[in-house]
């Protein structure tokens, strides 16, 4: 799933694997120009397969994704990284 396919035409909402894909493409795409620690996946708002998607292709260790609170306003970045143990 690396490098960008051409999106043109959009990007379904509700299909999550095409959403990750397109994620991760960008991310890997801005990577190749900005450190990882500049680098933010905004979870806010939108469907929730949107912010489902999101937050999943921030799980990748080192990266970040943030979330405004629609209460307060306030921005909350979170480094929160998946690690499978298989024991």
């Amino acid at each position: 799933m690396r490098g960008m396919k051409n999106y043109e035409r959009g990007v379904n909402f509700e299909d999550a694997p095409i959403l990750v894909e397109a994620i991760d493409g960008a991310y890997h795409e801005l990577s190749q120009i900005y450190a990882a620690k500049r680098i933010l996946i905004d979870v806010t708002g939108g469907h929730k397969i949107t912010t489902v998607a999101g937050a999943a292709v921030s799980l990748a260790e080192g990266r970040l994704f943030q979330y405004v609170s629609t209460l307060d306003k306030q921005v909350a970045i979170f480094n929160v990284t998946y690690r499978l143990d298989t024991d």
